[in-house]
């Protein structure tokens, strides 16, 4: 069954609503509207019917019984970045407001409440003797629409990935239920939430185990173009047997000063010199234009790239994995395809591994990719304003090129995707199905990559 979004729109259901909800009520003409109608994207022109923005768990109960109640659309709203996170004609539940995060020192945990960004749970961590948590590489990312769809990270290949890492959840279902999500508490909903999570229900708090890094170093090395094949086989080789305190992101783009460039972006739990070792090759290979390892706070590096992906830019973008090695083809096909770049494009390869291909920490779960070999993503950034123009087809045709290079797609991406591209083997999707199905029978949570409507 799928929930049928009429938009009957009577004043008294409104008028009733308001006074169940003691949170801000946003709805066209309000002078907060223009503003709180947008994400991330700035290409994204979505009208809602209003934005809610709750400060309570009965907040949020009740705007999901109303939105139920008068057969509308619904979504919510974190960090902002994801195209689904506001919806035409519907009821966004912003959290906005649900940002606070507790952490306990002695047992190494965090309860972060679903509205904080990662900036918020890292700095947090952080003072509480350097703890910290894998999780994008994007402070301004929101926390529950990363996790509950995987959550990839500098410290993923060491700690696991951020949704190996969710202890619990205290969950409101479709039906209004206030329910604890763990191990031992709805295990069904636990193995179903860590990896498909957007489908099944609105996450007010969750309990992450945390990590003590008494040294961390991060760094940047960058080289040419003309050297780019070559520096890629020594990543691919570094890569391949890489100890699990080390990722590398590997960015192709076009710097406004040094020109067309590859920039390896590194992250070694533990001290520089044990990280230069660990590079091995890769920190003494070619002449690099950029050569910085330092030892580095966890947040700081959350952040470096902010400025790059600030918000109200326009931005086609997606994710996608593939069970592909980094062999001579690869390189010179993705090498290839980045010549073609518009000169705000921009592809990132992260190589995995490590504790990403090995099961959860805490359990199995249903994120599905852990037989990847490497992450890829691409992002082309373009004038607003003119959605017919030239120059905007032609990034987009750009950067979907490149899916042709995957094989599976990122749940937290944007863009057309499949179940099984989404979801994984047949086994692993009708399992979720069914738990979908006894939780959510009605389809409420369908804005999201969908259990349900996709095929």
């Amino acid at each position: 069954l799928i929930m049928s979004h009429a938009t009957s729109d009577p004043s008294s259901s409104w008028d009733d609503f308001k006074s169940t909800f003691s949170g801000p009520i946003i709805r066209p003409g309000d002078e907060l509207y223009e503003s709180a109608r947008k994400g991330w994207n700035g290409d994204m022109d979505k009208k809602p019917l209003a934005i809610v923005r709750p400060t309570s768990k009965k907040d949020i109960v009740n705007a999901i019984l109303f939105a139920k109640k008068i057969g509308v659309p619904f979504t919510a709203k974190c960090g902002g970045h994801s195209l689904r996170c506001i919806v035409d004609d519907g009821i966004v539940l912003d959290l906005c407001m649900l940002r606070k995060v507790d952490v306990d020192e002695a047992n190494k945990t965090a309860r972060v409440q679903g509205g904080c960004h990662l900036a918020d749970l890292d700095g947090e961590a952080w003072k509480h003797n350097r703890l910290a948590v894998t999780g994008g590489q994007v402070s301004h990312t929101g926390v529950s629409g990363l996790v509950l769809g995987g959550g990839f990270g500098y410290i993923g290949r060491k700690f696991g990935m951020s949704c190996d890492n969710i202890l619990s959840m205290d969950v409101i279902l479709a039906s209004g239920e206030n329910v604890t999500v763990s191990k031992d508490s709805y295990p069904d909903l636990y193995w179903a939430m860590r990896g498909a999570g957007h489908n099944f229900g609105i996450v007010y708090e969750f309990t992450f185990q945390l990590y003590s890094m008494p040294e961390f170093t991060a760094g940047t090395i960058i080289h040419p173009r003309p050297v780019a094949k070559e520096a890629l086989k020594v990543y691919a080789s570094l890569m391949e047997s890489a100890p699990d305190e080390l990722s590398v992101y590997v960015t192709f783009a076009n710097h406004p000063q040094m020109g067309s460039v590859l920039i390896f972006t590194l992250a070694y739990v533990g001290n520089v010199e044990d990280c230069e070792k660990a590079l091995g090759a890769l920190s003494s290979w070619g002449t690099p234009l950029v050569k910085d390892i330092r030892p580095t706070d966890y947040p700081e590096l959350q952040k470096r790239i902010d400025p790059l992906v600030a918000h109200g830019r326009g931005v086609y973008n997606w994710d996608g994995l593939s069970t592909a090695h980094l062999d001579d083809a690869f390189i010179d096909a993705i090498l290839g395809h980045f010549d073609q770049a518009p000169p705000t494009g921009m592809s990132v390869i992260s190589a995995l591994g490590g504790a990403v291909r090995r099961p959860s920490v805490t359990g199995p779960n249903s994120f599905p990719h852990r037989d990847k070999m490497f992450l890829l993503a691409v992002a082309v950034f373009f004038p607003l304003g003119n959605p017919d123009s030239e120059e905007r087809t032609a990034a987009i045709a750009w950067a979907r090129q490149a899916r042709a290079y995957i094989t599976s797609d990122y749940v937290n991406s944007d863009g057309d995707t499949s179940l099984e591209r989404s979801y994984g083997a047949s086994d692993n999707i009708a399992r979720l199905v069914e738990i979908k199905k006894t939780y959510d029978p009605e389809n409420f949570f369908s804005v999201n990559r969908n259990l349900i409507t996709m095929k």
